[in-house]
Parts: structure tokens; C-alpha cells; sequence
């Protein structure tokens, strides 16, 4: 390696996804020069620490998730735990490796960092984002890309920066965690509990908003510019606009970890933290997630949400979905499926007319016996439970409902 010219390998490391990423930067952007020359960084490693004390004299757990391994839920203020299972048990971390690695770039990398994607590194390793060898973007712009920052020279020294991970680690007082890599690839050798996670999601709440940042958005796109193209970041989080309050943090999936998550969520003054491990589907993971931050709301009056699988179902997005339009047909059918009449601005029902003004119809719903207010519900003919029927538009009476 040229002593005029130093390179920094970087790992970027998606928080919302599961993509590994090979960058390049030289020294005239970048200022660690003194960490590859083998310096002692330590220092700047344990500046940012914060201490959890998690208080289990009321910990049970909870009878739903009888298939969940592993489980915590906790005030992230107080560090009362709520509910737990097996949270003192060794198991692969898998992606939650990135919350910690992410902390030590950031304690290393300035945000304004410009880092360019080298050749031999995007041929080396697949992306899903499909990168394009010589395109420069800044850190800051990539975390907020919902990228998480990067490891240190991991090619070139990578026993220096797992050695930095291990250190922050026993600081943050993980004392049953191990690393050997910096993305959560599965290795005997690399473990961690779900108690020295929770030390590890405490820590970022209170000394990393930039990473916080960076997975609290439904997506986190990085626009195009004169260095680089457009790519779109979506954020996997199932409950990330589905259950209230939700604001983050980690999804982490491998074969030895199975489906896992860290769900932060605050709710009338009450902050929560719930992390999941070892589920067998998505589906799994993010309803034990839901059904534990409702159990722990419920603990202070919050009612609950009770997310169902259709919940989740409608917040995945498939891939292929529409994100572009070179433009629109119009036609006279709006949001309620019906004919729009433009001159008089009112929907045709085939029976009568809806007023999208008033939200009623301006005629009475003539299968309804009687006058009076329920004869205007679209639904009334339903019991006002349109779901358990087979036609919720009225347009085949008599119909008998699906279920009794």
C-alpha cells in the first residue's frame, strides 16, 4: 500500500435491510490514517457509553409466545423487563452485530466522510443496490440512506476492528458477547444474549440519534446527484406504521438466528423496547413483537393494539411494485370503485347517489324497512359488519353472510 495514498476498506451496513456493501476511500477524504498505521483508538471508542441496569423482579412470561425461544421486553427508561424468556441464553446476533459496528464507525468516521465505490470491491461482494464502481457518496448521506455507517479496514486489517467491536462491547458491559465479524454472519464464535443486545439498543438510544435516524423512515431513498444514481432503500421493520408509536430499530434474519427484530415504541409517556429472536417467518417475528409491546403497555392502562396478519400482510410491499408513472388515463371512477358524475359531483350506486361532501347518500337505502338515520348507511343492510358478508356493496341482495 502507497505511503503517499492510504485506503480505508468500509463495510456500509444497511440498517433495513441485509445488504453488505465494499467501499473505498482515500486519505484526502478521510481522516484514519492513524488507525491503519496501528495506533491505539481506544479513547475515541469510550467516549460515548451509557449503562443499563435491567430490573427482572417482575419478569414473566407471556403465554402467547409458548413457540417464541427468545424474547425481551423492557421500559428503556427505567430497565424494568416486563416479559422474558431465554434473554440470558447464547445465540447468533446476526444483523443486531451492525448496531455495534455502526457505533464504531461513527466514534471513527467524520459524517462528511466522501467515500467511493471501488471496482474490486463492488465486484467482490453482490449487492442488492447494484452499485456502480467510481460513484462517490458522503457517510452522512448513506446513513441517512438508512445505511448504518461502516466497519474499518476489514480487509486490510480486520483483526483491528473486531478487536475495537469486543472492546466497546465489554465498555457497554456485554460480558456474554463475542464478535469475529462486523456483520452478523453466523459463527461458533460469534454469540451474544438478548440482555447484552438490550445494553447495546440502550446505548444507541441515548449517544447515536444518527443511527436512530436512519430507521425511523418508511423508506430512506437515496436520491440521484452528479456522483451517484437513485436507490431505493425500503425499511423491512413490519411494525414501522402499523403499531403506534413504533420509531425503530433492527430486523435480523439467519439460518442459526432464525427471524429476528428490535422494536422501539413509545406510547403515552411510556418508552418500550422489544426484542425478538429465533421465530420460524416474518410474520412470526413481528407478531410476537406486536403482542409484546401491547402486554407491556398494558402494564401502565395503554391499550392495546392487537395487530393481525393482515395488518402485516398490507405493510409488506411486494417487489415490483409501481414507483414510477410517465402519466395517467383519466376516468370518471374515484376512491369508493364508483362512477364519478362531474357535473353534479356526486358517486352512482346503481340504486342511488353518494355525496362525497356530506358522506351520505342522497337517497335512502330502500332495503332498509323504515325511515330514519340507518337507512343512510351504506352498510346498514349488513349490520354495519360489511366484513362478514359476501356483498358489502349491496349489489346481491339476499346473499347469506360467510360466516354466522
Amino acid at each position: 500500500m502507497s505511503k503517499k495514498l492510504l485506503f480505508a476498506l468500509f463495510i456500509l451496513l444497511v440498517l433495513v435491510g441485509s445488504g453488505v456493501y465494499f467501499f473505498s476511500s482515500q486519505k484526502n477524504g478521510l481522516l484514519l490514517s492513524p488507525l491503519l498505521l496501528g495506533r491505539d483508538q481506544s479513547e475515541k471508542i469510550s467516549k460515548k457509553i451509557s449503562d443499563l441496569h435491567l430490573d427482572f423482579t417482575k419478569s414473566k412470561e407471556l403465554e402467547s409466545l409458548a413457540s417464541v425461544p427468545r424474547y425481551l421486553v423492557y421500559n428503556s427508561d427505567s430497565g424494568v423487563v416486563y416479559y422474558s424468556k431465554g434473554s440470558s441464553l447464547r445465540a447468533s446476533p446476526a444483523s443486531f452485530t451492525k448496531l455495534l459496528s455502526s457505533q464504531v464507525v461513527i466514534d471513527f468516521i467524520p459524517l462528511g466522510t466522501q467515500i467511493t465505490a471501488s471496482e474490486n470491491s463492488i465486484n467482490k461482494v453482490p449487492t442488492i443496490l447494484g452499485l456502480k464502481a467510481g460513484e462517490i457518496f458522503s457517510a452522512e448521506d448513506l446513513l441517512r440512506g438508512a445505511i448504518a455507517g461502516a466497519t474499518l479496514a476489514v480487509d486490510i486489517y480486520p483483526s483491528e476492528f473486531i478487536y475495537y467491536m469486543n472492546q466497546k462491547a465489554g465498555l457497554l458491559g456485554m460480558s456474554h458477547s463475542h464478535f469475529v465479524n462486523p456483520d452478523g454472519l453466523d459463527d461458533q464464535n460469534q454469540y451474544s444474549t438478548l440482555e447484552d443486545v438490550a445494553r447495546l439498543v440502550n446505548n444507541v438510544q441515548k449517544n447515536y440519534p444518527e443511527i436512530l435516524k436512519a430507521a425511523q423512515s418508511d423508506n430512506q431513498d437515496i436520491a440521484t446527484s452528479s456522483s451517484h444514481g437513485f436507490y431505493y432503500l425500503p425499511n423491512w421493520n413490519g411494525l414501522l406504521g402499523v403499531y403506534p408509536g413504533v420509531s425503530g430499530l433492527k430486523i435480523a434474519y439467519t439460518e442459526e438466528a432464525g427471524y429476528s427484530t428490535i422494536v422501539t415504541a413509545s406510547r403515552e409517556n411510556m418508552s418500550v423496547v422489544a426484542i425478538v429472536s429465533g421465530t420460524d417467518s416474518y410474520l412470526e417475528r413481528d407478531r410476537a413483537a406486536a403482542d409484546l409491546l401491547d402486554a407491556a403497555f398494558m402494564t401502565k392502562g395503554v391499550l392495546p393494539v392487537r395487530v393481525t396478519t393482515n395488518m402485516l400482510n398490507r405493510r409488506y410491499k411486494a417487489w415490483g411494485e409501481t414507483r414510477y408513472t410517465s402519466g395517467t388515463t383519466p376516468t370518471t371512477w374515484r376512491y369508493t370503485g364508483q362512477r364519478e358524475e362531474a357535473g353534479i359531483g356526486l358517486y352512482y350506486y346503481r340504486a342511488r347517489w353518494y355525496d362525497p361532501a356530506l358522506a351520505r347518500f342522497a337517497q335512502a337505502d330502500t332495503i332498509v324497512p323504515g325511515r330514519g338515520p340507518i337507512a343512510w348507511d351504506r352498510y346498514a343492510y349488513a349490520h354495519n359488519n360489511p366484513a362478514r358478508y359476501i356483498d358489502p356493496t349491496g349489489h346481491s341482495v339476499g346473499l347469506p353472510p360467510v360466516c354466522p
